[in-house]
């Protein structure tokens, strides 16, 4: 079940990108020049859906789909908000398995170092906290690059990262780890 899902992210993934690429290339550069010089409110703003998988560490193997909405304050700087499904397998005695999951929200800051083209690669952080009635309570501190590829909205991005979860709930340790994620933006 695990790889069908990681299978039609991937594939749902490259036709956002084939199709963003079809786009670009039917465009001439008069257009696009006229199009990078006017921007209103909504052609700032993005939405981007992804998936992370994180290392081991601590006993506890998280995956998190995620959502986050951003608003490009300057060409180069933007804003986000992020929601997010932590799901996390913690087996810290070895006959007995737990899963826990948790629903996060928060936001972060990110900032385009370079763009070639339709190739750009961002450094951003965010900070999250469980919220509701989460199975681990936490606050989550994370620093990362994304490498984003496509043309307009429509990018495919992959990212790594670094992530501190400091952990509220007895019994779960906090949590220390690399994060790999993939997902698609429009």
């Amino acid at each position: 079940m695990k790889k069908n899902f990681i299978l039609f992210i991937c594939l749902v993934m490259s036709a956002v990108y084939v199709k963003a690429q079809s786009e670009h290339h039917g465009q001439t550069e008069e257009k696009i020049a006229i199009n990078q010089g006017s921007q209103t409110f909504f052609d700032r703003l993005y939405l981007q859906l992804g998936l992370a998988v994180g290392t081991k560490h601590n006993d506890i193997t998280p995956m998190e789909p995620t959502v986050e909405v951003g608003y490009f304050v300057l060409r180069k700087l933007y804003l986000f908000g992020s929601y997010s499904g932590l799901y996390a397998h913690y087996d810290k005695d070895e006959n007995i398995r737990k899963y826990t999951l948790s629903q996060n929200l928060g936001g972060g800051l990110g900032y385009t170092l370079f763009n070639t083209g339709n190739m750009y690669f961002d450094l951003n952080g965010k900070i999250t906290s469980s919220v509701g009635s989460s199975d681990w309570k936490f606050v989550c501190y994370d620093i990362g690059v994304k490498y984003r590829i496509g043309s307009g909205k429509q990018k495919i991005h992959f990212g790594l990262s670094y992530r501190h979860i400091n952990s509220r709930t007895t019994g779960i340790d906090n949590y220390n780890g690399v994060f790999g994620t993939i997902g698609f933006g429009f």
